[in-house]
């Protein structure tokens, strides 16, 4: 683990996904009271975006923890909202609430 991912774990109960060393990309995650788990961010490197990678991520995010649901969320204070928010509700989330700034969604998977 780097310096960074040891410092999103303690200080935000996050953990950092990266299934595969030969593509640049990782996600966020961290699990819920309900059985969930509630992936962060997402990115893969601009040269990587054509494909499936970041549905192919959370794919295998859930064979490997297999959780009841997934959460996410979209804060439409940061640049491009709608990318993230589109590409949710295309991997099957849908709208929980609303966050001030932003949405919370949710996809249930059993």
């Amino acid at each position: 683990m780097s310096l960074f991912e040891d410092y999103l774990l303690e200080r935000r109960d996050l953990h950092v996904y990266r299934p595969w060393k030969e593509v640049a990309c990782f996600l966020t995650w961290k699990t819920t009271d309900d059985d969930g788990i509630y992936i962060q961010d997402i990115y893969v490197a601009p040269e990587a975006r054509r494909g499936n990678i970041a549905r192919d991520m959370a794919d295998s995010l859930v064979e490997e923890y297999a959780p009841a649901r997934l959460y996410g969320s979209v804060d439409f204070t940061t640049k491009n909202p709608e990318v993230g928010l589109l590409a949710l509700l295309h991997y099957g989330f849908k709208v929980k609430s609303i966050l001030g700034n932003g949405l919370w969604l949710c996809k249930e998977l059993s």
